[in-house]
């Protein structure tokens, strides 16, 4: 009636990526959130009362006491992306299949191609994968 079509992102070459990459952020965000969380109720409220007597506004407060203090679960988060970004096969897999094209190939996908994950693609040289490999044993 109004010919409104879905957006289909998975299956555009310039926005399959970027797809890719909304998935992988929704998926570990919130997992993300509760670290800092937990870390913001690990910081002692006389520190701030303290900041406040001092004549310390808002800006000091968050830079002086709230950052540093956060920097443990600030560096526990940013390894665990790190390592996240490592395990994306699964994502890639299950949306996009390394398509269209290869506009969504990613390096731990390519390994996973050559290791024999997908059969249908036979084109595949066993020494791309060999070479690479190493990143699917950092990824699991």
């Amino acid at each position: 009636m109004f010919f409104l079509y879905p957006p289909g992102w998975f299956m555009d070459i310039h926005w399959s990526m970027t797809s890719i990459v909304i998935l992988t952020v929704w998926h570990t965000v919130g997992y993300y959130m509760v670290i800092l969380l937990a870390g913001l109720q690990n910081i002692n409220t006389e520190l701030y009362e303290a900041a406040a007597i001092d004549g310390a506004n808002a800006r000091q407060r968050y830079f002086r006491i709230t950052l540093p203090m956060l920097t443990p679960s600030l560096f526990f988060i940013m390894i665990m992306s790190m390592i996240n970004s490592l395990k994306v096969f699964d994502q890639v897999s299950v949306a996009t299949q390394g398509g269209p094209g290869t506009s969504s190939f990613v390096l731990v996908y390519r390994c996973g191609l050559g290791a024999g994950y997908n059969t249908q693609s036979a084109g595949m040289r066993p020494g791309d994968s060999a070479t690479a490999g190493p990143c699917v044993q950092l990824s699991q």
